[in-house]
């Protein structure tokens, strides 16, 4: 796939962008001279309402007095300082204005540090955090499925219980007793497989059963199960 599909030409949030030259010769940034250090980067629309106050009182040598009442005069995008904590945080909108008083917000942009960023709109945050989960839900489902015990007619899928005197891994080290016991001598040897596995995560820390542990005031069911349809806490 090519990046440009996942990037278009006008999408630069995945990039940012900082000058150390423009900083050594000006000085901190401040909200005086935050907006030229801004003009100076690949955010800046060279179309703007901005860029064409600036090409008019270029040749007077009058300097603009007073920026955002004279951006009222015309009607399209321009950019727009709406907050500013010197020297460490900066925002910037892009907007497009409809009349002198209404404007619309296109584009936000924020310099921490002296690093422009472009910030991320609304889709790409919830898609990021929606893929974040359900990686995370799959993994805990994978981790799950590789433990997952064997079914028995009497109780179903018995997840072993560790209490809390217990140590992690001795709950299903005791299942897996009952269960070469039931089944007889001839057992498959999966089941000496999954105990080893289990030995070692329980040496590491890492058994996904260490942290259950079973309800109080129930003494009607086996005491190292919970049965199906029953609720573990």
């Amino acid at each position: 796939m090519d990046v440009s599909d996942l990037h278009p030409q006008d999408d630069y949030s995945h990039r940012f962008f900082i000058w150390h030259e423009w900083i050594q010769a000006n000085g901190p940034l401040t909200a005086q001279n935050v907006f030229d250090y801004f003009a100076s980067s690949m955010f800046y629309d060279k179309q703007s309402n901005n860029q064409v106050l600036r090409m008019q009182t270029m040749h007077t040598g009058m300097p603009i007095s007073n920026e955002a009442e004279e951006l009222k005069r015309f009607v399209g995008v321009e950019f727009a300082v709406v907050h500013a904590q010197p020297p460490s945080l900066f925002i910037i909108h892009k907007r497009e204005r409809v009349s002198p008083e209404e404007t619309r917000p296109l584009q936000a942009y924020f310099i921490i540090n002296n690093r422009i960023y472009q910030s991320p709109d609304m889709y790409t945050v919830l898609s990021n955090r929606l893929l974040t989960s359900l990686y995370s839900l799959e993994s805990s489902l994978d981790i799950l499925r590789r433990y997952k015990p064997d079914y028995t007619p009497r109780t179903g899928f018995a997840w072993p219980i560790a209490t809390e005197t217990e140590k992690p891994g001795e709950a299903h080290k005791k299942q897996l007793r009952r269960t070469i016991q039931r089944k007889g001598p001839h057992a498959p040897q999966e089941a000496t497989k999954h105990d080893a596995t289990f030995e070692r995560d329980a040496h590491h820390g890492s058994s996904p059963f260490s942290t259950l542990s079973r309800e109080s005031g129930d003494d009607d069911h086996d005491d190292d199960h919970c049965t199906f349809g029953r609720r573990c806490v």
